[in-house]
């Protein structure tokens, strides 16, 4: 493939406006899932302001995130970057995109070279705006439910034991009471977010006062995050920071942006009584769910969790 007339007349460019000719193009597709690959020829000084716009940060304003996305496919949003990949175009002559060796005579380096870019599906693609006021624009999320057997060793009013297997007979006799426990049964939902590329300075500034502040709490009242659970049931566990280095760091970045994992805990079941459980509800054995209150207070405060990633 020719480069030997003028890049400003190459017909195509990137949404940044670097211009580039396409070499190859190859993916495929199964069920669900897909991949891509392209191969580019670009300018030698736009290997980094390609990256650049590849894998944009996301960075804060007074308090406002502007969220970055990756560089998707051309006409497929879906299909957000995962890897650039870079490599000289002249077999045998060397290429320089750094600026490494300044002063090296004219004609030492290849002004072009060659990038493959590949491509995979995102739950996030490049046709959606991330919202701060909507964190499920910008989160990852997801659930797993289970069960709590808990052992009333005083039994529970109204247990019988079933007729004999085969028998005719209806009555039942009185399970209360006796040495074998009643079974109670307690489910829960942990919700897992993932919330990456977190500009350290709204971490430092704004984030981690909230973290700390919602710790340990339960919702003041229906969370959309949680599709509108009731109030007190849904209790904010713990969060995981993880920084790591970034190739960034020479191109304004001095510290690295953060990914931080939140776990949280439904606790949302109606008892055999009609109580609504939360949170602020413990089995009192012979009685069934209640509110517990330690010096007049329920056990678990109550907060808007909501806010916690909200501007």
């Amino acid at each position: 493939m020719s480069v030997n007339e003028s890049s400003s007349n190459w017909r195509r460019r990137t949404a940044g406006g670097i211009p580039y000719k396409l070499k190859t193009l190859e993916g495929q597709f199964s069920i669900e899932d897909s991949s891509a690959s392209e191969t580019y020829i670009i300018r030698a000084s736009d290997l980094v302001d390609f990256a650049n716009e590849s894998f944009p940060s996301t960075v804060s304003f007074g308090g406002y995130l502007v969220f970055g996305v990756e560089r998707c496919l051309p006409n497929r949003p879906r299909m957000l970057t995962k890897t650039v990949k870079y490599k000289g175009l002249t077999e045998g002559k060397p290429i320089d995109p750094f600026g490494a060796d300044s002063n090296a005579p004219a004609g030492t380096y290849e002004d072009f070279l060659e990038v493959t870019i590949d491509y995979g599906p995102s739950e996030r693609g490049s046709d959606d705006d991330p919202d701060q006021e909507d964190p499920t624009t910008f989160l990852e999320i997801s659930s797993t439910a289970s069960t709590n057997f808990l052992a009333n060793t005083e039994g529970s009013t109204g247990a019988l034991w079933g007729a004999p297997y085969g028998s005719a007979a209806s009555n039942n006799t009185s399970a209360v009471n006796i040495d074998i426990p009643d079974t109670v049964i307690e489910t829960s939902i942990e919700w897992s977010f993932r919330w990456p590329q977190i500009p350290y300075e709204y971490f430092s500034d704004t984030l981690i006062a909230r973290f700390r502040a919602a710790l340990g709490k339960v919702n003041s009242g229906p969370t959309s995050l949680f599709h509108n659970a009731p109030a007190e049931t849904i209790l904010f566990l713990g969060y995981a920071i993880n920084q790591s280095y970034t190739w960034r760091r020479d191109d304004g970045v001095i510290i690295p942006p953060l990914s931080v994992d939140f776990k949280f805990l439904e606790k949302s079941f109606t008892a055999t009584d009609g109580t609504q459980v939360t949170h602020n509800h413990f089995y009192r054995p012979g009685v069934g769910w209640r509110r517990l209150y330690v010096n007049n207070n329920p056990v678990f405060q109550k907060t808007n969790l909501d806010n916690i990633f909200r501007r």
